[in-house]
């Protein structure tokens, strides 16, 4: 019986989890016009026209769907956990442990400040004059920044192992 629920979770799991980053693809930009004719696959970037956003802090609305989607999917990988260490199934729990800690490390990841991620479509949103900066100080320090990052990756990854610990 156990079995048999974890090959349903499972089939569960794996198709919503397609599902999800199937649509997750689509931009937010396309998803709040409702243009569905463009190629809901495409992975390409695209640019967002700030003169069609009606609210004043749109672009960080935007800015943050990436990483709200890592957290969410944080969040549903915890409580697969939990579901998993209640019924005792350990491969859900080993599953779902490793994508915790991926999404966390993902979400930490993408709101650090840094011209290329999220979270400086985000702080620029709120300080537009740093968009203005030199570009080549931009430049500079994202690279130096990204060598800290890089040597010190496997301290995200131990933070992103105890959040997923934490909320279990």
């Amino acid at each position: 019986v156990v079995l048999r629920l974890c090959h349903i979770v499972f089939f569960f799991f794996f198709v919503g989890s397609y599902c999800f980053f199937f649509f997750k693809q689509k931009t937010a930009y396309e998803i709040y016009q409702c243009d569905w004719s463009s190629d809901v696959c495409s992975s390409d970037l695209v640019p967002v026209n700030r003169a069609r956003l009606r609210r004043p802090y749109g672009e960080a609305i935007v800015s943050f769907a990436g990483p709200f989607a890592n957290l969410i999917l944080f969040l549903i990988f915890s409580i697969g956990v939990a579901v998993g260490l209640i019924y005792q199934i350990k491969p859900l729990v080993q599953l779902c442990f490793a994508g915790g800690v991926l999404n966390s490390v993902l979400f930490i990841l993408n709101m650090m400040p840094f011209p290329p991620l999220d979270g400086f479509g985000i702080l620029v949103s709120f300080f537009p004059a740093w968009r203005r900066s030199s570009s080549e100080f931009i430049n500079g320090a994202t690279f130096l920044l990204f060598m800290i990052l890089f040597m010190s990756i496997q301290y995200l990854f131990a933070a992103g192992q105890y959040l997923t610990s934490a909320i279990a």
